[in-house]
């Protein structure tokens, strides 16, 4: 069983679709959602909706859960559930409280995610295995529990043909210019868009035909659109919300940028390699770990050139602002010195693409069925 609060547009939520697919060539899958009305992906095997969406308030919040745990376990118990994998912390609760003769495995998605409250205790403390989606979220997680000796790293997988392929789809309702800039994600204060658009206004100052395509849908949209109406840069913008096939608009750009306050392992950024050369800020966390293969983050100072990319620092602005600061020059500088020399733009786009396929679907499967075999 695995189980995902919904199948809305987002990381977890791929993945957990992604898993479905892998171990459907081994395991006699079933999937669980909270509330599928919403749905962005989509699976064709077994699914199971249990209709029970979220709740605004604290009291109702508590009998959800309850509802949740109630329906899963007797799922598990119709099925005779042998491994029971969740994704995000509302999934991790239910699967946890819902125990029955199944081995229970949580993952953790996000660094920002994660505390050592009560009930994360009682998560994991009652979870066979943990996966950690980088190994920084798996130091950070050994250092909160120490006792409980049972997390492992498994990178999210990526069908990196198929996202190959979705990108030769051609694309009608944008024109391309020469120089073309380009992220995919939520509209959310995380993903801080607001530090790439006003770092694209100083490259529009260096390189005046560069256009920025962001791709994605959130509660940031109406900010952005004002900071790039005082910015006076409307006319080379383009937040051209949800596409179900991002792929096509990222394969006919020149660069991907990632500029996210925090990560758990961007999915969006090895998707991006898989077609582009990329600048990725510096935050916790996974870009340094995809990028240049180290744990850690936050420990670029101004513009680093990694192994498969470049690096940028952290802002320390974590609100939204009108004003431009020097992280957002750093960000500018970086864009403009990669757009500015199409040699190092076009080793940057193979050495991208040979390290996203490191983080294929074959590796995935292996290391996860190696895990559940060891459980």
């Amino acid at each position: 069983m695995l189980i995902v609060p919904n199948l809305q547009l987002g990381g977890q939520e791929r993945v957990a679709v992604n898993t479905a697919e892998i171990l459907s060539k081994t395991f006699d899958v079933t999937l669980v959602t909270f509330d599928n009305s919403e749905a962005a992906y989509k699976w064709n095997g077994n699914m199971i909706d249990i209709k029970v969406p979220a709740k605004p308030h604290k009291i109702s919040k508590i009998i959800n859960v309850l509802k949740r745990v109630s329906k899963v376990k007797k799922i598990k118990k119709e099925l005779g559930v042998d491994y029971s994998i969740s994704f995000g912390e509302s999934a991790n609760i239910v699967n946890s409280m819902s125990k029955y003769k199944d081995k229970v495995i949580a993952s953790i998605h996000g660094y920002a995610n994660l505390f050592s409250r009560p009930i994360d205790k009682y998560i994991y403390g009652h979870s066979d295995k943990v996966i950690c989606c980088s190994k920084e979220i798996k130091a950070k997680y050994d250092n909160l529990f120490t006792k409980f000796n049972n997390s492992i790293t498994l990178y999210n997988p990526y069908d990196i043909c198929e996202i190959r392929n979705l990108g030769l789809e051609p694309v009608n309702d944008i024109k391309f210019t020469d120089i073309n800039i380009i992220s995919h994600g939520r509209l959310e204060k995380v993903k801080n868009y607001s530090r790439l658009i006003k770092a694209f206004s100083l490259v529009k100052e260096k390189i005046y035909n560069a256009e920025l395509i962001i791709i994605g849908e959130g509660s940031e949209r109406n900010r952005l659109e004002e900071l790039v109406r005082k910015l006076n840069i409307e006319a080379s913008v383009y937040l051209i919300g949800f596409r179900k096939n991002p792929f096509a608009y990222i394969a006919k750009s020149d660069l991907y940028v990632l500029s996210s306050l925090n990560e758990g392992f961007p999915n969006a950024l090895v998707e991006g390699m898989a077609l582009l050369p990329v600048i990725a800020v510096d935050c916790k966390s996974g870009p340094r770990e995809i990028l240049n293969e180290e744990v850690g983050g936050e420990k670029c100072k101004g513009m680093e050139e990694a192994s498969y990319g470049i690096l940028v620092s952290q802002t320390d602005e974590t609100e939204f602002s009108y004003e431009i600061n020097e992280a957002d020059r750093i960000l500018a500088r970086a864009i403009i010195d990669v757009l500015n020399n199409r040699e190092k733009l076009e080793l940057s786009k193979r050495l991208a693409a040979k390290r996203a396929e490191e983080f294929s679907f074959d590796n995935y499967e292996i290391a996860l069925i190696r895990m559940l075999e060891e459980i």
